[in-house]
């Protein structure tokens, strides 16, 4: 009779053979399934001949290619064997399972030069400036969100680079579903990504390749490691304060914080100068107040209830820079304690050669904005003006009419657009209107966006609702408007801001959202807006933003503001 101990013996050694029948099975399936896989890829390419097909796209030894929707592989392998040794295949999709296998493949077949990337559905998530080529193959028409995709890719091509796709001819039915992709489709796709449509290659059977190149350079930026503690801060203002050619910063910081004032060293690395500033800050306005050449502060002060119910009231300040950054209150009281002023615009109303001042303050009725003009005199010192402009409207300044004169474009809430026409002397009358319920209080930018000489603009709302997008209003040299027919996206309490962020000449925008990411959106160089598909910030309190060239390369960067308990932030440009 058998013990215990026997009985285990040779139980044990059939689960080994069990386990190495199992293992044998398994392989066999594993390599059924791998020449399953391969064969069918051999029949796609009777149809899809990989040689001819990267002929075409110009895959050439060398270069660097990023390929969306790699899979197990079936083109991969043909590309890293065309650009060789030296070239690099970023093998992208959001299947892990698949890149898996395809790096399994590559082992095999001894291939090195092949780095796969698992990327989300509308980015794939390549390499910064880093690509000659984007390469997809029957891809783009399988996307749920396709155009998003295709807004991700100009950040990863080298200047000149160019994305191919393979796309099946419409009247191509499977699966049901004619999946096809015209050359009309391709084209206004492409040009709302900011590519251009080269040319359509139609010789296969069952495919279009389409052949994109970038009609608009593109834009990147990388965020500062630089932590600023937390200060509620409204609004960063940029200026040279202490004439060392460098922009600095004023924080317009809200409730206790006090304001301040931050000294860049070159480089963009800001440090706190000490100066306490008044606290309760909300807007602020950088010029020479007193003509002697250096910048000074008018800062805005907005009235709050701490958690005791507690409400709390400072005046508007005027701080006189003495050359070297250091900041003086000047004393000047402009009677506006028992206001709340949310923000300042620092413009020659009169036509004398100094820097007037018009504050918008905020109250809690049916017409919440009004607006006071105080007149310099020259010497820094200001006094309120008996100039009226409407009430329940936010403001923006410009020389629409292009007589030298500042003029006033408003938004006012559920009537409409506006275009008041300055006569030089600070009285003004209406030149233009545009009748639109839809309009809510948001941002709006004033510039000349298509470069013919007279300023245009730009006007988001507030509620973030694609019923209430962005619209552009090209004017006619006269401050007269007229909406351009573009849809952008809708923005969500924004501010805009104006600058040549990719260096070809023409304003493209930045937008700040409150709650939401930020957003870029560059000019096709027609007064045309693509958005680029970057989104900075997340869903931060993001407030006021300015851009100038924070780290002296010759480029704009961009300065954050941060609501709240978190950190203001930098941008840099890399486009150099």
């Amino acid at each position: 009779m058998l013990s215990k101990k026997d009985n285990f013996y040779p139980m044990k050694k059939s689960l080994r053979y069990l386990s190495i029948i199992i293992l044998f099975l398994t392989a066999i399936m594993a390599a059924d399934q791998q020449q399953s896989i391969e064969e069918w890829e051999k029949k796609t390419f009777l149809k899809q001949p990989p040689e001819k097909v990267m002929d075409t796209a110009g895959i050439n030894p060398g270069m660097v290619i990023g390929e969306v929707g790699a899979g197990r592989g079936r083109f991969t392998m043909h590309l890293a064997h065309r650009v060789g040794p030296k070239g690099k295949i970023f093998a992208n999709d959001i299947d892990a399972e698949a890149l898996a296998y395809l790096r399994e493949r590559c082992k095999r077949a001894g291939i090195t030069n092949v780095e796969t990337i698992l990327g989300d559905e509308i980015d794939p998530l390549f390499p910064k400036k880093s690509l000659d080529i984007i390469f997809m193959v029957w891809t783009y028409h399988y996307v749920a969100q396709p155009l998003p995709l295709l807004k991700n890719l100009p950040k990863s091509l080298k200047p000149g680079g160019t994305v191919v796709l393979v796309e099946p001819k419409p009247g191509l039915v499977y699966e049901g579903q004619d999946h096809g992709i015209s050359p009309e489709r391709m084209r206004r796709d492409a040009e709302q990504a900011g590519f251009k449509l080269e040319r359509t290659e139609k010789y296969l059977e069952e495919d279009f390749i389409f052949i994109l190149h970038l009609s608009v350079l593109p834009v990147t930026f990388t965020q500062s490691p630089q932590i600023f503690p937390p200060a509620d801060t409204n609004h960063v203002g940029l200026g040279d304060f202490d004439g060392d050619g460098d922009l600095d910063a004023v924080f317009t910081n809200q409730a206790r914080h006090h304001s301040q004032i931050l000294i860049n060293n070159g480089k963009g690395y800001f440090t706190d100068s000490g100066q306490k500033l008044t606290p309760q800050g909300h807007g602020a306005g950088i010029g020479d107040l007193d003509n002697d050449g250096d910048l000074d502060l008018f800062i805005t002060c907005a009235g709050w209830t701490d958690k005791d119910r507690i409400s709390h009231k400072r005046p508007s300040k005027v701080y006189l820079n003495d050359g070297l950054g250091h900041f003086k209150d000047s004393g000047l009281d402009l009677g506006d304690t028992d206001l709340s002023g949310n923000g300042i615009n620092l413009i020659d109303i009169d036509a004398d050669g100094d820097l007037d001042a018009h504050i918008y303050y905020y109250t809690v009725t049916e017409n919440p904005f009004y607006h006071l003009i105080y007149i310099n005199d020259g010497k820094g010192r200001f006094k309120t003006s008996d100039i009226i402009l409407p009430k329940g409207s936010l403001l923006f300044w410009g020389d629409l009419d292009k007589d030298g004169f500042v003029d006033v474009f408003l938004m006012e809430w559920e009537k409409g657009l506006r275009a008041l026409k300055n006569d030089g002397k600070g009285k003004f009358s209406e030149c233009w209107q545009l009748p639109d319920t839809n309009i809510l209080y948001g941002d709006a930018a004033i510039g000349d966006l298509d470069k013919d000489g007279d300023l245009d603009v730009i006007v988001g709302n507030r509620e973030g609702t694609s019923e209430k997008p962005t619209y552009v209003y090209l004017n006619d040299g006269t401050g007269r408007f007229k909406n351009s027919g573009q849809i952008l996206n809708p923005t969500k309490n924004p501010d805009f801001c104006l600058a040549d962020l990719n260096g070809d000449g023409f304003l493209d925008v930045y937008v700040s959202n409150f709650r939401a990411p930020n957003e870029v959106w560059l000019n096709n160089r027609k007064g045309q807006f693509i958005d680029t598909g970057l989104r900075m910030c997340g869903d931060d309190p993001t407030a006021k933003i300015s851009i100038g060239d924070l780290d002296g390369d010759g480029d704009p960067d961009v300065f954050v503001s941060f609501y709240g308990d978190g950190s203001n932030s930098i941008w840099l440009n890399d486009r150099k």
